[in-house]
């Protein structure tokens, strides 16, 4: 790596110190020193990384706490973005290398590019400081410069970014339909859990009430839209009921009547909020998500394929909810979701 002073290093980087913290705008800096690191030292662990980091920025008396949680955010982000894979050494020291180059195409005059590839010709034009993807034009020079390097389709991409986080065996198509197989269930009295009041406190199960702009909140503390199930009406809801653990926290559509529940128990968190972005698109399209210029706020958690997808066309802000698009014709949810059924990408719905 060529040697800078202090100020061109914070210039060539965008990385930007103030009081010895690092700025949330030096994501793209950051990702852009990670991406160095691994070319030039492949199997580095995070420790290692870390380490390097942390004397490059020696200088700017740097909190190193602080830059190891930067860091650390920045490499998840590629990491989704299957810029660099994690593998295992030993069970104790997982290391990380880049993946082999390809390009990606978001539209005409736009693309990606992701992997282990460094051409200092080729310039880069991120959205803002938060964007960790390296974007370029499509022309004949930038064409020629990644000529040997493999194009991939982004549908291809969409699936592989999933590390198999794709439902399976999953035969209902959209919330209606789950709807009335509930009811349905419902009046047979089949593969239904009856929730007495004596099996599960009121405090352990949160419910999604309120509107769809209001602040998103929190089912473990009960803010924003979340309320006990003690607390509203007689009805169908989307539920969470709160385990001990992590992973003993059940995902269900829960139907409230009098004194008992019932519930129909979803496969997952993704399946949850597939079907809570269904369900908003058949209610109200500001159920999920409101344009402001450049932004678009998404009033709902994503799914985690739906997230991977936008990363591409978008720059995830520090706002919850919040990105910055590049393009409105193809950051259009309806169009994504349309995209992603007529590839057949096994998306639950």
């Amino acid at each position: 790596m060529k040697q800078f002073t202090q100020e061109e290093f914070q210039k060539y980087f965008e990385i930007n110190i103030s009081d010895g913290l690092l700025s949330e705008t030096s994501d793209y800096g950051l990702a852009t020193l990670i991406r160095n690191i691994i070319m030039v030292n492949p199997l580095s662990t995070r420790g290692e990384i870390n380490q390097r980091i942390l004397s490059m920025l020696s200088p700017f008396n740097v909190v190193e706490n602080d830059v190891k949680k930067q860091v650390s955010r920045s490499i998840e982000s590629l990491k989704t973005l299957k810029e660099i894979v994690e593998l295992y050494r030993n069970v104790q020291q997982p290391v990380w290398a880049a993946i082999q180059p390809q390009w990606i195409r978001i539209d005409s005059c736009n693309a990606v590019l992701l992997g282990d590839f460094s051409e200092e010709k080729l310039i880069y034009h991120p959205l803002d400081n938060f964007d960790v993807v390296r974007r370029f034009e499509i022309n004949e020079e930038n064409l020629n410069i990644v000529s040997n390097i493999q194009e991939t389709e982004i549908y291809d991409w969409l699936v592989a970014s999933c590390n198999g986080q794709i439902c399976e065996d999953v035969e209902i198509v959209c919330f209606s339909d789950l709807q009335s197989k509930l009811q349905k269930l419902l009046r047979e009295k089949k593969e239904l859990l009856l929730l007495q009041s004596s099996e599960f406190l009121n405090d352990d199960i949160a419910v999604l009430v309120g509107n769809p702009a209001e602040f998103w909140g929190s089912y473990k503390d009960l803010t924003g839209r979340w309320r006990k199930i003690s607390q509203v009406q007689d009805g169908i809801y989307f539920g969470v009921i709160v385990g001990e653990r992590a992973n003993a926290t059940r995902w269900v559509l829960i139907e409230k009547r009098s004194s008992a529940m019932r519930m129909l128990q979803l496969y997952d968190k993704e399946q949850w909020r597939w079907l809570l972005l269904e369900n908003a698109a058949e209610i109200e399209k500001r159920e999920i998500y409101s344009f402001n210029n450049s932004f678009i706020r998404f009033n709902v958690p994503l799914p985690i394929k739906l997230e991977n997808w936008l990363r591409l066309f978008a720059s995830k802000q520090p706002q919850w909810g919040q990105w910055r698009y590049c393009n409105n014709e193809f950051i259009k949810l309806e169009r994504i979701l349309d995209s992603c059924r007529l590839k057949n990408l096994n998306l639950p719905y």
